[in-house]
């Protein structure tokens, strides 16, 4: 899968489940975590083209075929 960088494809979509809990603690602090979950929004449809694994689109792009000048 290509994504697009340009900007204005995607939107950060936030959850609604927010949660801050108690991890740890220790003599000199207490940790804590932190959970929120994010999806990303496609808002056109060029924003993500489908393909096969990074390598194999990588040496298609590449390749030169026989006979061509490289």
């Amino acid at each position: 899968v290509l994504l697009s960088t340009r900007g204005g494809d995607f939107e950060l979509c936030l959850g609604q489940d927010l949660s801050i809990g108690y991890q740890d603690h220790d003599a000199t602090g207490i940790r804590l975590y932190f959970h929120q979950s994010f999806t990303f929004r496609m808002l056109t449809p060029e924003a993500v083209v489908p393909g096969g694994s990074p390598r194999n689109m990588l040496r298609s792009i590449c390749s030169v075929t026989p006979g061509s000048a490289a």
